[in-house]
């Protein structure tokens, strides 16, 4: 017997059977192809302008417990405003991100220090 579904159609509640759905592990070279990119790249800025706002409701319930998305996307999007493109060569980036780091100045404005600060004013918050 297949498990039913709640649904609202016309402000009336009915109950359906829930589809099937086959759930299938995409290998590591499909993850990094594709419509994954520009979510990768850009994050929130990606989406379509009326979904940012369901983004960030998804963002506020999500940091309330702890769990925080990056906004900008992958954590390699977070430097390009200083000069370091987006890529998917980890490890190329990191080098240079580190050889930047002691020229930065910290800036609560400007990502990733936005992002620190939100995860460490979240562990603050713990303490009380």
């Amino acid at each position: 017997m297949r498990p039913l579904l709640l649904r609202l159609t016309s402000g009336r509640q009915a109950l359906s059977p829930v589809p099937e759905v086959k759930i299938r592990s995409p290998s590591r070279s499909k993850v990094n192809t594709g419509v994954n990119i520009p979510f990768k790249e850009k994050g929130r800025a990606a989406l379509p302008a009326e979904l940012q706002s369901s983004f960030d409701d998804l963002w506020k319930t999500c940091s309330e417990r702890g769990l925080f998305i990056n906004p900008c996307g992958e954590l390699e999007s977070m430097l390009t405003y200083r000069g370091i493109p987006y890529t998917t060569d980890k490890r190329g980036w990191i080098t240079k991100a580190l050889l930047m780091l002691p020229g930065l100045e910290v800036n609560d404005k400007e990502y990733p220090w936005k992002f620190i600060k939100e995860i460490q004013e979240y562990l603050m918050s713990l303490e009380d």
